[in-house]
């Protein structure tokens, strides 16, 4: 299948092939008509020329009318072309300017990535800020129920100095562990006498 384009030229190839045969034929009849003038042309030789004029004229005739529908098909195909061409130019200065957008998307998924990270951070060190609270409160109740069971005079401790006063009831529950285990002595040893 040719090209538009390429069927026009050869047509029009063709045509001016055919305007030329038409032109040498009428210098040839130009010439022989002086020598007609002197010389009868045998009348079936005449009707053939006139024959072949007659379907080259058709023929000429037919093949600018397919020239001019192919010509003004090019320049349809050629108002569409520049039509295409600026809706594709439009299109792409489109793409171009929302070409910000996903960068844009991007860059707010990285930021709700850190944020989220950020907040869990955040809820890990409330929630163990809150548990070293309550270890802290436990510590300081048990050194205060202990310092009162104790009355050997420890002295104050800080009621911030949770360490010390873990050791405070460290000692307080090792000397209540030797205790008992002195009074269960006293029992089995009191037990096993007849």
């Amino acid at each position: 299948v040719l090209a538009p384009t390429t069927h026009l030229i050869r047509k029009r190839r063709e045509e001016l092939n055919i305007h030329k045969a038409m032109e040498a034929l009428q210098e040839v009849i130009h010439t022989h008509a002086h020598t007609r003038l002197h010389t009868p042309i045998p009348s079936c030789l005449f009707q053939e020329n006139k024959l072949k004029n007659g379907r080259a004229l058709k023929t000429a005739v037919k093949e600018r009318e397919l020239a001019r529908q192919k010509a003004a098909n090019l320049l349809t195909l050629r108002q569409e072309l520049k039509a295409l061409t600026k809706e594709r130019e439009k299109i792409g200065a489109l793409v171009e300017k929302h070409e910000i957008y996903p960068r844009f998307l991007d860059k707010v998924v990285k930021a709700s990535k850190q944020e989220s990270r950020w907040a869990h951070i955040q809820n890990s060190a409330t929630t163990k800020a809150m548990l070293l609270g309550t270890i802290k409160m436990a510590t300081a109740n048990l050194y205060q129920t202990t310092s009162k069971k104790a009355q050997d005079g420890w002295g104050e401790v800080a009621l911030k100095d949770t360490l010390k006063q873990l050791d405070k009831v460290q000692k307080f529950l090792s000397n209540l562990i030797c205790i008992w285990e002195e009074v269960n002595q006293v029992q089995t040893t009191q037990h096993f006498q007849p």
